[in-house]
């Protein structure tokens, strides 16, 4: 490419190739010394390219943050009864979410942010009473909630899904609920029930 002068009210006519240079000015060097500096055009793109990339892993992890974890075993939930569903294997953890010994029933932020959180279960087949499915924040809040209160003589499907900011040592954990008048089993479904997940979206802040 013809050699341009660029100032603030100009614009390359072209794309310059990798080998076209830039000549700047150093003004603080010595009278003397050589003032012209040149950065090739091939250089400047790469180290650009390497600044954005360095902010973009600065806000998200090379590995993401995730869990997907689930039970190979019936659960019993007893009637008129919040439980919290326990797992005991997990299908992937990228984050030591889980702990398949202790509190199994809960998924751990280790890295602060907004997450993706699902969980789906199935209930055995009964005709009576309300079916609930519940995602809880530290023991106690609430931050998702789905109910099914005219249930047929058939097992019971249900999913549920959230956004959430959550802190470092945050832990949410997957509670259904069932009044059928007995106890009502959470049945082992290959791949389906009961699994419980979350994945990190990104930071809440900068």
């Amino acid at each position: 490419m013809a050699n341009i002068k660029i100032t603030e009210l100009t614009a390359l006519e072209a794309q310059p190739s990798t080998d076209d240079y830039f000549v700047i000015v150093d003004t603080s060097e010595a009278a003397d010394a050589d003032k012209t500096k040149k950065i090739d055009f091939g250089y400047a793109i790469k180290t650009y390219a390497d600044t954005i990339t360095a902010t973009v892993f600065a806000s998200y992890p090379e590995v993401v943050p995730s869990a997907r974890v689930y039970n190979n075993a019936v659960i019993a939930v007893a009637n008129h009864s919040n439980v919290t569903l326990t797992f005991n294997s997990e299908r992937w953890d990228t984050d030591t979410i889980h702990d398949t010994s202790t509190n199994t029933g809960r998924l751990t932020c280790k890295t602060a942010g907004i997450y993706h959180i699902y969980g789906s279960v199935q209930f055995e087949a009964n005709a009576t009473g309300n079916r609930y499915l519940i995602i809880r924040l530290n023991g106690s809040t609430v931050i998702a909630s789905l109910g099914h209160t005219e249930v047929a003589a058939a097992v019971e499907d249900m999913s549920i899904s959230t956004e959430y900011s959550l802190a470092v040592n945050d832990y949410v954990e997957l509670v259904v609920y069932q009044n059928s008048g007995g106890a009502l089993k959470v049945n082992a479904a290959a791949n389906y029930s009961p699994e419980f997940g979350m994945t990190f979206q990104g930071k809440a802040s900068t």
